[in-house]
């Protein structure tokens, strides 16, 4: 084996670069007289020739004077065998001293050497280390560079799209005034001829009660007379209905029915018109809120939506799965499933162009299936008090949702240990940077609408997830004087900024002996709105009916 360093005897007595290697053979050193130049760093040869040194001036030089004092005595014939003797064991002492010390010097070298052999290898990974950083820094430099690129370019092309909209936002600012001049003005000729034209009215109901006070008087007359009496009332009501019915411009009011209603419950002349059936309210909604729509296509969606939800109920009880997990199937699916809440939103009479479906979910199902359709996270201002940020969007082409909606914001949240899904068509989501500028927009305008003299957030048709400003103040002035009352109206909020109108229902049921005022209130409550024990605002609810029936088809098959 090889001994570097000081563990080669003739390397330790010299000064230069080189070793000389040692192995151990038969429990003997021998030495190759071949030297080895030592193949290392500065700081570890300045320390072994720093080591020589001392060796030298520590042990070498004071072996040679004390072998030079040996041969010394030995040849001289004054010193006795004792004395001989006495000298040759204190210099196998001191040998003994010596070769420990060179064992000891030896080791401290080896150390040393393994240290020197770390802190190359440490110098090396530091050195690997650092080429690694400088090859990140460049890479985060570059796509540093890429990123301000990327956002100078996004923000010149929104500031573009912002300074158009600023225009349009003018114009129509601009155009709004104008019209709303011109409908000033054209309001109050219409007001004239609207009373011009309820003088008529008044004259004919004057000439009628008068016949019908003829008519009363003379019972006992002939019948000839009294048939006469009744064709001119006759021929009298249809020139009421005609006058009502005559063509007016856009705009004009409509002329008051209370002649019409009185005639007809006193003569029988008209029958009241049958409920109208669910095909011709699902028409009427076309023509109202979807003009691009025909009636066969969106029976189709229903249809389509009929079938999902068939298949969702399935999946509970048999494990169905659907097979084809591409976009376009859930897209398709999605569609027809909010087609098809609309339609019997429709036949409850609660169709709407601005409005919230509210679905009570107990597994999560319908939630499960619109987070597989590709859905993105968004965020959103609605239901704060009962929900959690974990609020998702689903985008849609123009004309393929209800009332023209191109989003759907969807997310579960959970009401009196009840679990439900809350899904709102809406018309712009947030992926794009346009549809998030008019989402914004529309934000805006709802907000100040709430605070505008000219308009408010809660329009006739509407079935969004808040009180009616109306129904918070009533309940406020009834029960503000009342134990806990307070805290009742503090609780159900205003608007969407409470926990909503089942706080009103529940605080009014507690009450013991309550005042006509409050009971007719609740009355009123329960006639306005189902599922009062969790009903936050106007939104459309659904329960377990809404599972009910789905194997007969929503709408009946037309002819053809």
């Amino acid at each position: 084996m090889q001994l570097p360093f000081l563990l080669s005897c003739k390397s330790f007595l010299n000064f230069n670069d080189h070793i000389y290697p040692v192995t151990l053979e038969d429990n003997l050193l021998v030495v190759d007289n071949n030297p080895q130049a030592i193949n290392s760093t500065p700081i570890p040869r300045f320390i072994i020739t720093t080591l020589k040194v001392i060796g030298w001036m520590t042990l070498v030089l004071p072996a040679l004077a004390y072998l030079g004092a040996l041969i010394f005595h030995s040849a001289n014939p004054l010193i006795s065998r004792r004395q001989i003797d006495a000298i040759k064991a204190l210099q196998s002492e001191q040998i003994g001293q010596l070769q420990a010390r060179i064992d000891a010097a030896a080791r401290i070298m080896l150390e040393i050497n393994l240290e020197a052999e770390q802190l190359k290898t440490a110098n090396e990974g530091l050195t690997k280390q650092n080429e690694e950083g400088q090859s990140q820094i460049s890479s985060l430099q570059t796509n540093l560079q890429r990123l301000q690129k990327t956002f100078e370019e996004n923000s010149r092309e929104s500031k573009s799209k912002l300074a158009q909209l600023e225009t349009h936002v003018e114009q129509t600012l601009s155009n709004f005034q104008q019209e709303r001049s011109s409908l000033i003005v054209a309001n109050q000729c219409l007001v004239e001829e609207t009373q011009e034209k309820q003088n008529q009215i008044s004259d004919l109901q004057s000439k009628l009660q008068g016949l019908q006070g003829v008519l009363e008087e003379s019972s006992e007359k002939s019948l000839s007379e009294t048939a006469r009496l009744k064709t001119d009332i006759k021929l009298l009501q249809e020139e009421i209905v005609r006058l009502k019915e005559a063509p007016a411009d856009q705009g004009r009011p409509a002329a008051p029915t209370d002649l019409s209603s009185s005639l007809s419950a006193s003569f029988c002349l008209l029958e009241p018109p049958p409920p109208p059936t669910f095909p011709e309210q699902l028409a009427s909604y076309l023509g109202n809120c979807c003009p691009y729509m025909s009636f066969e296509q969106a029976a189709g969606w229903v249809e389509e939506g009929r079938g999902t939800l068939l298949a969702l109920r399935e999946n509970l009880l048999n494990g169905y799965e659907p097979q084809n997990n591409e976009q376009n199937y859930y897209t398709k699916k999605v569609t027809g499933l909010i087609w098809f809440l609309m339609a019997k939103a429709i036949s409850k009479n609660q169709g709407f162009e601005e409005g919230t479906f509210i679905i009570e979910d107990p597994q999560k199902t319908i939630y499960e299936f619109l987070n597989k359709a590709f859905a993105y996270h968004r965020r959103s201002s609605h239901l704060p008090h009962q929900s959690d940020s974990n609020h998702q969007g689903l985008d849609f082409s123009p004309k393929q949702l209800p009332a023209s909606k191109t989003h759907v914001l969807f997310f579960p949240f959970s009401l009196n240990d009840q679990q439900f899904i809350f899904i709102k068509p809406e018309n712009h989501g947030l992926q794009k940077i346009d549809d998030a500028i008019w989402h914004a927009w529309e934000l805006i305008l709802a907000q100040s609408r709430k605070f505008s003299p000219w308009g408010s957030d809660e329009q006739h048709g509407w079935r969004k997830e808040r009180i009616p400003a109306s129904e918070a103040d009533q309940f406020n002035a009834l029960v503000q004087n009342l134990p806990g009352g307070k805290e009742a109206v503090l609780k159900a909020g205003k608007s969407s900024r409470g926990e909503g109108i089942h706080v009103m229902w529940k605080f009014l049921s507690s009450i013991e002996n309550p005042s006509e005022e409050l009971q007719k209130f609740k009355a009123q409550l329960e006639t306005d709105y189902d599922h009062l024990n969790t009903r936050i605002g106007c939104e459309v609810r659904f329960a377990s009916e809404l599972w009910q029936g789905l194997e007969n088809p929503l709408i009946p098959l037309m002819d053809g």
